[in-house]
């Protein structure tokens, strides 16, 4: 069973371009994949702190050795992870703020 990872990032929501686009190739994937598993991820409602040396230092430390602070300093990047490891395909949605890509992608 195929999955698709649905990542997008606009902070305009039902006004987006981006995700509008991005919700059309979903449909459509979905449509072929009858079977398939869609994760969406919502980079804009998904707080990611800045990485900080406390988190590089848990990032460094052998999995069985890191602190119960290291293992939640990495949880959310555990799980982002996992979920592109576990996808087979991806659909990005970024959004343009002005001239560049959004600071959220």
């Amino acid at each position: 069973m195929p999955t698709l990872l649905h990542i997008y990032s606009s902070p305009l929501y039902g006004r987006s371009v981006s995700r509008q686009l991005t919700g059309a190739f979903v449909t459509q994937w979905k449509s072929s994949h009858p079977n398939g598993t869609v994760v969406d991820r919502d980079l804009n409602a998904t707080p990611i702190p800045p990485v900080t040396a406390e988190w590089v230092g848990g990032a460094y430390t052998p999995e069985e050795a890191r602190t119960p602070q290291q293992k939640e300093l990495l949880a959310l990047s555990d799980t982002l992870l996992a979920e592109l490891e576990q996808a087979d395909e991806y659909v990005f949605g970024a959004c343009r703020c002005i001239i560049s890509v959004c600071p959220r992608f």
